[in-house]
């Protein structure tokens, strides 16, 4: 099963990447999170794309195994704390953060389209907007306030 999630995976990368020519932002976690939150995007997919997570987070686990050995042996008490504080961060940050990178292949085709179109559209209909100008957000204001 996992070699097939992998297989599929890969396999629709390569397919979007040749037909859409050169890719601009291949990895785009912003787009992931958004297709997290779409309900458009089927619940068995988004399930998917947190599998591949937790399959990335085993793997690292695996990897870090030496390490981990080393720093039990070397520091007893320090050592196995800071393991675990780092195993519980990394327990939520990589599943999510690999989850956010895959959803885009992953997801029925229309929606990453229209979302990425309309993500565009908001970017290009603000002339001069700054960096780290958020294009979603939203300004209240009170009916007393004035503008200057």
């Amino acid at each position: 099963m996992i070699r097939s999630l992998l297989h599929l995976l890969g396999r629709e990368m390569v397919n979007r990447a040749a037909s859409h020519g050169p890719v601009k932002r291949v990895f785009d976690w912003r787009l992931g999170a958004r297709l997290l939150r779409d309900r458009r995007v089927p619940l068995r997919t988004k399930g998917q794309s947190l599998l591949l997570g937790f399959l990335a987070l085993g793997a690292l686990e695996v990897l870090e195994l030496p390490l981990q050995t080393a720093l039990w042996v070397l520091l007893p008490l320090v050592g196995f704390a800071a393991d675990l504080a780092v195993d519980g961060i990394e327990l939520v940050a990589v599943p999510f953060f690999v989850a956010t990178i895959a959803l885009p292949f992953l997801a029925p085709r229309e929606v990453v389209e229209s979302l990425r179109s309309s993500s565009t559209k908001a970017e290009a209909s603000i002339p001069n907007a700054p960096d780290n100008y958020a294009s979603g957000a939203r300004v209240y204001d009170a009916p007393s306030a004035t503008i200057h």
